[in-house]
């Protein structure tokens, strides 16, 4: 039972994860015309950087979640690993939705954000450990290997993207 219960969360985190990955494509390049010179990294990159690698970096990162959900599954890792992965798409969702207050408006992302990231990475990992199945994992250690997986991830995958994406 326990595998098939892990297959269903991998399953459904990924593909909400995807659903969340199509928003942000559609609606980031607007987003960023429109609010580039306020970003606080825009000294950093021009916004035809912003423009052509986001495409790359948000491909990358979709494609590794899948590669990441495809393994999870077929070798059947530990459900500490999926704790972490619905740590990381908490913490991500909550930067989503603090984005929006912020900027007293729509960030690409918040929707899904709000819709499927926190209650759906909320539901498995709260089931995650009323079932008992984090073996000595807490919630410090799920949310500080959550945000260091994150952090790391995205600066290695934006880093590519700015590698691969033309003009660069």
């Amino acid at each position: 039972m326990r595998m098939k219960e892990n297959t269903a969360y991998w399953t459904s985190l990924i593909l909400a994860w995807c659903i969340h990955n199509f928003e942000e494509m559609f609606t980031m390049h607007g987003w960023l015309v429109s609010h580039y010179t306020q970003l606080p990294f825009a000294s950093f990159f021009s916004l035809e950087q912003l423009l052509g690698s986001f495409p790359y970096a948000l491909s990358i990162a979709t494609s590794l979640l899948i590669g990441i959900g495809i393994l999870a599954v077929i070798q059947r890792w530990d459900s500490r690993f999926l704790a972490v992965a619905a740590g990381m798409f908490i913490l991500n969702s909550l930067y989503h939705i603090f984005v929006s207050i912020a900027w007293q408006g729509y960030s690409p992302g918040v929707i899904t954000a709000g819709l499927f990231g926190l209650p759906l990475s909320g539901y498995i990992l709260g089931k995650l450990l009323r079932k008992k199945r984090l073996r000595g994992f807490t919630l410090l250690h799920v949310f500080g290997y959550g945000a260091s997986a994150l952090g790391v991830s995205l600066v290695l995958i934006w880093l590519l993207s700015l590698i691969l994406a033309p003009g660069s």
